[in-house]
Formats: C-alpha cells, structure tokens, sequence
C-alpha cells in the first residue's frame, strides 16, 4: 500500500516552552588574503543585514577572517585601471600580471565580528557558546568561504585563517556538545560542502542512523565538485550563487533589492522556511551549484539499488516532481519523462561538445599568447635588463626613471596588439564557459531532482518505519522557521 509521507510538524519537534533566542553563528572570509575575496565579504555583510531585517531581537555572532588582527590586508578585490595602474598595462601583459595589475589589497569591513576563524581560536569560543543553548533556542551556523576536498570525505573541511581547519568530525563532535532539544541547523555554501551532510549523523560516518538531537543542513554542492562565487569582483549583479538565492527567497528581495520572482512557500502553509529557500534556489538558481540539503542527501542513500531504475517512465506528482516540471519549462524542455530523458541526454552531448570547443580554442589563444610573451620578454630584457629580474633594486629604478617608455616601447612592438587580442579572447571564453557551465548544470540539477521525487515516491511505498521517521524528523529540522520556531 502505498503510504503518503506527513511530514512532522515543526511545532512537534519543537520544545515545549516559547523560544528563548534565536542564534545565528555567521563565520566567513578566506584562510589568507589572497584567497579572501571580496564577494566572499559582502555575501556576509548582507546575510547579516538580511538576518537583521527580518529577526531583529536574533543574536548574531560574526567571526570573520583575521577578526581585529594585526594584518593591514585581508580581502582581495578587483579595481578599475586608474590612469597609474594603465601605465603598467603593457608591462603586466607581457610578463604575465595582466591580471594582477588589477588587484588591491585592503583590511575587511566587517563589523561588529567577535573574533577570527583561526582554528585554535574559534573552535573553542564556538564550542563553548553551542553548549550554552537551552531548551527554547534554536542555532543556525552559516558559513562563506572555501572549502577542502579530501580522499576521505569526512575530512573535507572549511579552510580558515592562518590555513587552518574545520572539518567534518570536527563538526560533528562541536554539535555533539549541543543540548539535544535545540534544533541546529547550518548552511555551508564552499566548494565540497555536501560533505557536511554526514555531521547529523554519529561519528561523521555515511549512514542511515542520526545522531542524537535535532540537527540538519544546507550545502551550495556535493561532497566532491567546486562551487560557485569567490569572484573578486565587486559587481553584485553578478552574483548568482546559493547564498544570493537562498536568502532572497527568504527576505522576498534580490541583492540589487528587486522583489523576488518565483515560487517562494513550496509547502504552501503562508511561510517562507529555510527548505523553501533551499528549494527557490534549486528551481530558480541558474548558476554551477547543484545544492542538497540533509534530507535529499538521506533520500539518496536510502534508495536501493533495485529500486533506482523503477518508474523512470513518470515524475512522480510531489514536490520534487513539481520542481522539476517547472526547471523543464524554465529550459524549454519536455515535461513527459521519457521525452524528457532524451531531451536531456540530446542537450547533455551537444553542450560537452561546445565546452570542448571553447576549450580548445581557450587552450589555443593561450598558447599563442605565451609564445609572444616570450618574444616581447627577450626585446624587453635585451634594451632593460633589469626588468628581467624582478623585486631587486634595479628593477624597482628602472621603474621609477623608465616606466612610460617601457611602456612606450613596449606597445610600438608589432606583436603586442596581437598579444592583446588572444589575452582579451582568452578572458573572454572564460566567460563563455561559465556560461556553458551553468547550462550543464541546469541538466544536472534536472537530473537529480527526478530522482530526488522517484526516491520520495519509493520511501513512501517502501521504506520502513524508522526510515520514514528519520527522514520526517530531517525534513521537519529544514522547514522550521528562520526565527521563533
């Protein structure tokens, strides 16, 4: 017989006493400077804002890169070419700093951050106060910045200052301390981050069994793919990653403040929760994250072997069914499932096709580019030979006496507009591929959400009580309100 899943009300899971806090652990920045862009800063900077607007008695604590640290530069970020930086172009493209003549350095702007994230530091300050919650609390750790793989996927870890770690055990033994009345939820958004889905269950293992409490999460990716964002730029139009969709589902506005399109309550009950916003950034995230959270992730093992190949010729009519009839219409593609299979196989090919195209074409403009660098270093080297030889005193006179006739010389050469040209195209089929990189994953996230609703359609035939009980509790964590819940 099959049985229709009734997802436990979040109220059930819920103490019986009213919420006494709602606490937000917001921790981010990079593990060095130059790996702390400055997307990565004002993604935290609006998560706060964002946590601020909607809870404003919440009790946010910010740890943030170096915190007040001695360090004069902590975030990287992409400036415009002033007329200075202009008169080193010529230089920077030949000796290949094309790029880095556009980077700046400066302290964060993060205010309000208890501390930094050095491991040997916030380990013990975030350990401390998770143990101090109370029946009546609830906690949500959000992270932004970036992530390690690791053989073992247990030990993929979020890559703090100084390049220091957390990972996955380590987690879990922190959440280990928490009182197990106290829904914790988290949201990790760096590269390999569904690895993070084992920290509910005990020891980190990949498991069916829970571990003790009320915990479940977000992640922007698998346990083994790269994740979008960490861009220096500062454009924030540009910005497409899980957290910009995520927390626009659940302030109902767009990081440039445009009201939210889309569909926002999935559940339909007049609120917007965490899992509606981790479902409004799986439909409506046109970007290279293929996000899941910890339920998806327990539907996933769950499902048998046997059980993988059965009713492919149908999406089943639940709410992942429904999401993935709509990311069909969204790309234009079949709704029926066995025309939709094909369709996505056809698409699959054809855009490999084109990604191996614009590669070859990258990897050939590349080429060219570094076999004219070479030619227009030896000129460069034969009339400046100090130039050849850099952070020196020599270097640094020659610069200070000679830089606009380098320049000069430099761009009266006949090969460098040519070097300008593959450089500019080689930058400009990096756009291309992210680009198409976002069309695959759009299948990819096509793809896997079917299965997601023929793996709930099966749970509901098939699984056990205690199977059913565990993915109701998963799924009741996710959709508990942001604050009071």
């Amino acid at each position: 017989m099959k049985r229709k899943l009734a997802v436990v009300s979040a109220l059930a899971l819920a103490p019986v006493s009213l919420v006494a806090a709602d606490h937000f652990w917001i921790i981010g920045g990079g593990p060095t400077p130059q790996a702390s862009e400055a997307q990565i800063e004002l993604n935290v900077q609006w998560v706060v804002e964002s946590i601020r607007e909607m809870a404003p008695d919440a009790l946010i604590h910010v740890f943030y890169a170096n915190g007040d640290g001695p360090e004069p530069a902590t975030v990287e970020h992409m400036a415009e070419l002033d007329e200075r930086a202009s008169t080193f172009d010529a230089l920077a493209r030949v000796f290949g700093e094309q790029e880095g003549n556009r980077l700046r350095y400066r302290e964060h702007r993060i205010e309000g951050a208890e501390g930094g994230t050095a491991a040997d530091a916030l380990l013990p300050e975030l350990g401390r106060q998770l143990a101090a919650l109370e029946p009546g609390d609830q906690g949500m750790i959000i992270y932004n910045g970036h992530g390690s793989w690791a053989p073992d996927r247990a030990s993929n870890a979020l890559r703090l200052w100084g390049e220091s770690t957390l990972d996955v055990r380590e987690f879990e033994t922190l959440l280990s301390g928490v009182d197990a009345e106290v829904p914790i939820r988290f949201l990790f958004t760096q590269c390999y981050s569904g690895a993070f889905e084992r920290a509910i269950h005990p020891g980190a293992e990949a498991t069916l069994d829970l571990a003790p409490g009320n915990r479940c999460g977000f992640f922007a990716e698998d346990e083994d793919r790269l994740s979008e964002g960490c861009s220096a730029s500062i454009k924030i139009g540009d910005y497409r990653d899980y957290t910009t969709f995520f927390f626009a589902a659940l302030t109902g506005r767009t990081r440039l403040g445009d009201p939210v399109e889309g569909r926002r309550d999935w559940d339909g009950d007049g609120e917007v929760t965490p899992f509606d916003a981790h479902l409004y950034a799986l439909v409506e995230g046109r970007n290279a994250d293929l996000p899941r959270s910890t339920s998806e992730v327990y539907l996933e093992r769950w499902q048998p072997w046997y059980l993988r190949w059965l009713g492919t010729d149908r999406v089943p009519d639940n709410l992942y069914g429904d999401a993935a009839r709509i990311m069909a219409e969204q790309n234009d593609l079949p709704a029926s499932a066995g025309s939709l299979g094909a369709e996505l196989d056809r698409r699959y090919t054809a855009l490999l096709a084109r990604v191996q195209e614009q590669t070859t074409r990258q990897q050939n403009a590349r080429a060219r580019a570094r076999a004219l660098q070479n030619a227009l270093q030896t000129r460069v080297g034969e009339r400046w030979p100090t130039l050849l030889h850099p952070y020196t005193a020599g270097y640094a006179e020659t610069l200070a006496g000679d830089l606009e006739d380098v320049s000069a010389f430099i761009a009266e050469q006949p090969e460098y507009d040519q070097l300008v040209a593959l450089q500019d195209e080689a930058d400009d089929l990096t756009v291309q591929l992210m680009e198409l990189d976002r069309d695959v994953n759009q299948i990819e996230k096509l793809r896997r959400t079917t299965m997601l609703a023929r793996s709930l359609a099966q749970l509901e035939r098939h699984g056990s009580d205690e199977e059913v009980a565990a993915y109701e509790q998963l799924r009741s964590c996710e959709a508990l309100p942001l604050v009071g819940g």
